[in-house]
């Protein structure tokens, strides 16, 4: 009988933990809300660091028009990767990517050597609305195997 009776009492104390409170109160601190407001203030003050890869380096007359055949080319291949045609001066520069780390710039990288043998990687600051559409790496491969795209012709170029 005993034995019932503390069956019974263990299913007694087990029903009652699992009443609901009907309307429980989280009280938060108002330093927390300051603190989200300074952490949104310092991230518009200073944009997110990150890397990219520069494909194609050139000055000249008509370098500005053989940077954009170089990222409509890339872009061909690599639709799911953000391009940026730079005018630093003198040079125009065909960066590629939006990489949070340096493993991820390497990772693509290794992928696009083959076309690109003169390509490396530079830490740039980072577009973040690109963040936002940024599609897996799997889907990073190019469009067709023949498809050749443009790369420097010689050293000096680069």
């Amino acid at each position: 009988m005993s034995k019932y009776l503390s069956i019974f009492i263990c299913l007694w104390l087990c029903a009652q933990s699992f009443v609901s409170v009907a309307d429980p109160q989280i009280q938060k601190s108002v330093l927390l809300d300051q603190l989200v407001d300074k952490h949104i203030e310092y991230n518009q003050n200073f944009p997110p660091q990150g890397f990219r890869l520069i494909l194609f380096v050139q000055s000249g007359n008509h370098s500005k028009n053989a940077c954009t055949e170089a990222k409509n080319l890339f872009l061909a291949s690599y639709p799911f990767e953000s391009a940026y045609v730079i005018f630093d001066e003198p040079y125009f520069k065909l960066k590629v990517g939006n990489f949070r780390t340096r493993m991820q710039a390497q990772y693509f990288l290794n992928l696009i050597k083959t076309t690109y043998p003169q390509a490396y990687i530079a830490k740039d600051i980072l577009d973040v609305a690109a963040f936002l559409d940024l599609a897996p790496a799997s889907d990073l491969t190019p469009a067709s195997e023949g498809e050749e795209l443009i790369a420097p012709e010689n050293e000096s170029e680069f």
